[in-house]
C-alpha cells in the first residue's frame, strides 16, 4: 500500500512543484488517505444496520520540523494544532468530517528572514453511500508572515474505486 506522501503526491500530479513536498504536518496526509481509504471501503455491501460513531479531538498538541517553507527556504516550523475529526458509520453509508486550526512559527536558518508567525485551517469532509459516487472535499488556508496560501482540492470516488481529482485549486502570494 502506497504511503499518505504517496497518495498525496499521486492527487497533485498536476499541482504546481511546491505542493508535491508536504511541507506542513504529516497529519494532513495520514487523514486524507484514511478518508480515501474509508470511502473507498464504503464502496462495498453494509451488512449492518448498527450506527457507529467515531470522534477525536486534539487541543494544542504541539510538534517541531525542519523544512522548506512554501518559498523554498530552510526553516524550523513549531505548530500548536486544536482540531477535531468525526467519523459516523450507519450502516448505509458513511460520513466524515475534520477541522483544525493550528497557529506555527517559521524560524528561518538565515537569520536575515528573521521569524514568522503564521496561521493555518483545515477542512475535509465527505458523505458515502455503497455503490455511489463519493466527493471528498479538502481545503487549507495559511498566512505565514506576508505570505497567503489556499489550497482546495475535489477528489471524486467512483464506486469501482477510481479515484480521480475534480479540482486542484493551489495559490501561493507573497514568495
Amino acid at each position: 500500500m502506497a504511503t499518505a506522501k504517496e497518495q498525496r503526491r499521486v492527487w497533485l500530479a498536476g499541482a504546481p512543484a511546491y505542493l508535491k513536498e508536504d511541507h506542513m504536518k504529516p497529519f494532513r496526509a495520514i487523514v486524507c488517505s484514511a478518508a480515501v481509504v474509508s470511502a473507498v471501503a464504503v464502496q462495498a455491501p453494509y451488512a449492518s444496520a448498527t450506527v457507529t460513531h467515531e470522534m477525536e479531538s486534539t487541543h494544542r498538541v504541539v510538534s517541531s520540523e525542519h523544512d522548506l517553507n512554501i518559498c523554498g527556504d530552510l526553516a524550523t516550523f513549531t505548530f500548536e494544532s486544536t482540531g477535531h475529526s468525526t467519523a459516523v458509520d450507519t450502516g448505509n453509508g458513511f460520513h466524515f468530517s475534520l477541522a483544525e486550526v493550528a497557529f506555527y512559527t517559521v524560524d528561518f536558518d538565515d537569520p536575515a528572514l528573521g521569524t514568522w508567525t503564521a496561521r493555518a485551517t483545515e477542512t475535509i469532509q465527505f458523505n458515502a453511500t455503497p455503490g455511489d459516487v463519493v466527493t471528498l472535499h479538502i481545503g487549507n488556508n495559511n498566512i505565514e508572515g506576508d505570505v497567503r496560501i489556499r489550497e482546495l482540492m475535489t477528489l471524486v470516488i467512483g464506486p469501482d474505486g477510481t479515484v480521480r481529482v475534480d479540482r486542484a485549486v493551489a495559490e501561493v502570494v507573497g514568495c
